[in-house]
């Protein structure tokens, strides 16, 4: 079932599909599971057939919507395609969700990222969580990447074993799960670069301010 909106009876309509449906038109192979709430652009859960592994997909409507002002909207197509280019520059860097794969078509531009299972920080680190993230970020900085958005619901710890055995020389127990947000040193100046690096790990003591 569509459903149309439109400022008036005279606008051009926009059919607003469910989310399943959408996800269809950029792979049929993607199988829809749950969406993710209080994110900027639409976070979902999917399956793939392929594989029957679990990924998560981050993706962005093209199409111009009236109900969401202009700035919102070039902000969501703007940070999907961002973190499709910050991930492609951190290919083997441990403590991220890597890419697996950017889609775009007519009405749609989205990227599959690996699925790592754990829970928000939310003040529950440690001090090897301090450092390891410390590491992490220190290691984007140096791939001229600054601006990471470091908070505690940006950060997933997975407290128990270490998942995926097969990529267990890669991964971490604690990530960075969202990229988006991130400045390439050519787009700031060397000074600017210092400041929001500094930003940075200042951030991180913060939200570890208890724990040091």
């Amino acid at each position: 079932m569509f459903i149309y909106v439109s400022l008036t009876p005279a606008a051009e309509m926009t059919p607003l599909l469910p989310l399943s449906e959408e996800i269809k038109q950029i792979s049929p192979d993607l199988v829809f599971l749950r969406l993710f709430p209080n994110t900027s652009t639409k976070v979902c859960l999917v399956e793939n057939r392929k594989d029957s592994q679990r990924y998560i997909l981050k993706l962005a409507d093209k199409r111009r919507n009236p109900f969401i002002p202009e700035g919102l909207y070039k902000s969501r197509l703007k940070h999907v395609q961002r973190e499709e280019r910050v991930l492609r520059e951190l290919p083997d860097l441990e403590g991220i969700t890597h890419l697996v794969e950017a889609y775009e078509n007519d009405n749609y531009i989205a990227i599959l990222k690996e699925f790592q299972k754990g829970i928000p920080l939310n003040g529950g680190g440690t001090l090897k969580d301090y450092y390891a993230l410390k590491r992490i970020i220190g290691s984007i900085h140096a791939r001229g990447i600054v601006r990471i958005d470091v908070r505690y619901n940006n950060i997933i710890k997975n407290p128990g074993p270490k998942l995926y055995e097969e990529y267990e020389s890669r991964r971490s127990s604690i990530a960075i799960i969202d990229l988006g947000s991130c400045m390439f040193h050519y787009e700031v100046t060397l000074k600017e670069f210092d400041k929001l690096a500094r930003k940075d790990l200042s951030d991180l003591e913060l939200i570890f301010s208890k724990s040091l």
